[in-house]
């Protein structure tokens, strides 16, 4: 009996070891069903080989899958077993390049031990592949479609590039018009005093006496000069159209004004001798030539002005000339102005925007435009006001409403005819803008400044940009930008 059972253990020890051995390697896991995968996202197969020992595999390093598939990495990992042998598993990452349904290939996995081979067959299954688009999966080849529209807000693009032009628009018009334009405007300066009459008088007497008295000729243009210096003398100092008048009309003005200074038989007998001369031929002497300029000179003495009297007209002269206020204060009261009209504009056209983005934009535009157009006249300029300005004529009258509505016409343009304003302010050899010049009136300081000038001009331009970049956003948003 134990004879037998030793048999029997040999037995096991040589046949056991044998069969095992001849075990190949087996497939124990492998995708089953479908694999469903968007297009263009990666799906992950994985296979899974135990290998007893004494064996070697080998995974196909670059798989061939047929279009649409294909392989995009692979890798191995191997885990050992209690029994000896081990777990091979291959990991295929691949992206499907087309909707619809693919099978998947079987793949050969071959396997070596000593000199025997063989292989390992994976087994098939689909790969379904979606879309985010609704009619992807319709194969069939279809004529294409015209293209669509598509609307890309670029907000910071399209407003930079329309801001910038129309600013670089109005900067260029201004310029131009300051080249051609401002040429005629030259800095002012203030108008020469006016000659006094008797001293005008004086020297035009005095170069008449080096005349010749040779001729008859010589006579009469002597005449002629002594009668157009008594008539320019009695223009300046009366104030009446004396040079256009005669001789009897300068005599008849004269008698009903009873001038001072000036006896008018004595002038009466002077014309008529010179009238004599000239017209009648009459011969005169040197001596009476010079007699009548002795005799022109003591009526200008005895009628002239005083020095009190010349006094006091410069002063009032003086008084009524147009000076213009420093630049920067008329800036500093242009920005607030410009700033507060920008300001009413944009809260206008926020309280209009569900009627539209056209409407609310025309009624903003319209409303900052027509403030500053009207400023002054039926609105009171309040920047003008905070700097202590107020504008007057050249000749120091107050402007009528008229003359105000002309000198702010440019300005009826929001954003772009305030900028040229402020650039042909800037370039304008006396600091005016279009609208003084046109209008001859000016700025002139009528009491204390409220702001500093830096402060109030920061402050509107600080007004005028924040409506500036409202105004935008509220475009962009309602579809007014694209």
């Amino acid at each position: 009996m134990s004879r037998i059972l030793c048999l029997l253990l040999l037995m096991w020890v040589w046949i056991v070891p044998g069969a095992q051995a001849q075990t190949p390697p087996a497939l124990i896991d492998n995708p089953d069903g479908p694999q469903e995968v968007l297009l263009g996202s990666l799906l992950t197969v994985e296979f899974a080989v135990r290998v007893p020992p004494g064996y070697r595999i080998h995974f196909p390093s670059s798989p061939a899958l047929p279009f649409p598939l294909k392989v995009v990495r692979q890798r191995a990992t191997s885990e050992a077993l209690s029994d000896g042998s081990t777990v091979e598993r291959f990991t295929l990452e691949t992206v499907s390049l087309r909707p619809g349904t693919t099978p998947f290939p079987e793949l050969e996995i071959a396997w070596l031990r000593g000199e025997e081979t063989g292989t390992v067959m994976t087994r098939t299954f689909d790969v379904q592949t979606g879309s985010r688009l609704s009619n992807a999966l319709q194969g069939e080849l279809r004529p294409p479609e015209p293209p669509v529209s598509i609307f890309v807000k670029n907000v910071w693009l399209l407003g930079g590039i329309a801001l910038g032009g129309c600013m670089l628009l109005a900067l260029v018009v201004t310029l131009i018009a300051v080249r051609f334009f401002g040429s005629r405007y030259q800095k002012y300066t203030p108008e020469p005093e006016p000659v006094p009459a008797h001293v005008e008088a004086y020297a035009s007497l005095q170069h008449l006496t080096t005349t010749a008295f040779e001729t008859r000729e010589d006579m009469a243009t002597f005449y002629f000069r002594l009668t157009e210096i008594i008539k320019k003398y009695a223009e300046s100092r009366y104030g009446f159209g004396a040079t256009s008048e005669t001789s009897s009309e300068l005599l008849y003005e004269l008698e009903s004004r009873q001038p001072a200074g000036i006896p008018l038989g004595e002038l009466r007998a002077l014309l008529g001798q010179a009238d004599l001369v000239k017209y009648a031929a009459v011969d005169g002497t040197s001596t009476e030539a010079l007699d009548a300029i002795e005799q022109c000179r003591k009526m200008v003495d005895a009628s002239r002005k005083s020095e009190e009297q010349l006094a006091q007209e410069k002063e009032a002269r003086l008084a009524v000339r147009l000076e213009d206020a420093p630049f920067r204060l008329r800036a500093a009261g242009a920005a607030l102005d410009c700033g507060l009209a920008a300001l009413l504009g944009t809260l206008l056209a926020a309280l209009l925007l569900e009627s539209g983005w056209l409407i609310a934009l025309l009624a903003g535009l319209s409303l900052a435009g027509g403030w500053m157009g009207l400023r002054g006249t039926w609105i009171p300029a309040f920047g003008r006001r905070w700097m202590g300005l107020s504008v007057v004529c050249e000749d120091g009258s107050q402007p009528a409403t008229s003359t105000l509505l002309l000198r702010n016409s440019l300005l009826l343009l929001p954003f772009l005819g305030w900028m040229s304003s402020g650039v042909w302010a800037a370039l304008d050899p006396a600091g005016r803008r279009p609208g003084d010049r046109w209008t001859k009136t000016g700025s002139q300081i009528s009491g204390h400044a409220r702001l500093h000038p830096v402060a109030a001009g920061l402050l509107g331009i600080a007004m005028m940009s924040v409506s500036l970049v409202a105004l935008f956003f509220m475009l962009v948003e309602r579809g007014g930008i694209q």
